[in-house]
């Protein structure tokens, strides 16, 4: 390939073959890599992740398999958007990803990956928008490091989450964390955030009383298919901005809260479906 290659495009082109690592050496004007939907396998390519201008990496939709190697431009990233989902991508998540400050997407999802993420790692990403991370099967530890870059973040205390509203980025708007094994209970949560999906996990939790008033923004929010207990505090109507909220496929103890009715006018979708024992039902908002 041309040495003054600044972008490489060949999304949707139905192509088969590995990716050869020797191909992308010595490429250090490369700015963007768009390869998604193909077929492309065997592992990512260690000369992608030392690219030192690369702003875009995009293989998502192909048979990329094996364990996903460091990224070696970590002093010095720019690093913005990383997008390797639905391939067959194994093993813990590289911790070189989350010393990319520059990241504003991250979507990892629909992949084999394993292991324990810190959630103070992903704290550090301050530019972060988007976090994609479900159907893989990971664990989330939410014990702090004693490290100076993390002083300004509270330890997490209490069964819940009101230690981590304020502990993220503004920018972080949509975290995805469906269909792994997280458990206990739930840390990641960015007051801004306007799309939460937790379902189909382990935690167990009880829902800490004001979750509503700490998420103004919220539009999107998926809890389904956990282990949550204890009751459904009416806070949840003080989210104004909701649209659908799914807590179904639980073991909440309480009945329907009454004022879910005043926000008919917003609320798109409620469901409660197998929500309580011997309770099963489901409600559409019109």
């Amino acid at each position: 390939m041309s040495k003054n290659l600044i972008y490489i495009s060949l999304l949707r082109n139905y192509l088969r073959a590995n990716l050869p690592s020797n191909h992308f050496e010595g490429l250090i004007n490369l700015v963007s890599i768009n390869l998604g939907f193909n077929s492309f396998n065997g592992n990512v390519p260690s000369s992608i992740l030392k690219l030192p201008c690369l702003r875009e990496l995009k293989l998502p939709h192909n048979n990329l398999s094996g364990i996903l190697g460091e990224f070696h431009n970590a002093s010095s990233p720019l690093l913005e958007i990383l997008d390797l989902s639905n391939n067959y991508l194994q093993g813990p998540i590289p911790l070189s990803i989350f010393n990319l400050p520059t990241l504003r997407f991250i979507q990892l999802s629909f992949n084999k990956f394993n292991g324990t993420i810190k959630l103070d790692a992903i704290r550090r990403l301050s530019n972060l928008t988007i976090l994609g991370l479900s159907y893989n099967n990971l664990f989330i530890d939410v014990n702090f490091e004693d490290d100076h870059n993390m002083s300004s973040f509270p330890k997490l205390r209490g069964p819940g989450f009101e230690e981590s509203f304020s502990n993220f980025s503004s920018n972080l708007n949509s975290v995805d964390l469906s269909f792994n094994n997280l458990q206990g209970p739930i840390s990641l949560v960015s007051k801004y955030a306007t799309y939460l999906d937790y379902s189909s996990n382990k935690f167990s939790s009880i829902i800490p009383p004001d979750i509503g008033n700490h998420l103004p923004y919220i539009i999107f929010l998926f809890l389904s298919i956990n282990k949550f207990q204890g009751q459904i505090h009416d806070s949840f109507c003080n989210a104004s901005s909701l649209r659908l909220l799914d807590l179904s496929h639980n073991n909440f103890v309480r009945t329907i809260l009454k004022c879910f009715a005043a926000l008919s006018s917003s609320l798109r979708m409620l469901n409660f479906e197998v929500i309580f024992q011997m309770v099963c039902f489901k409600i559409h908002v019109h």
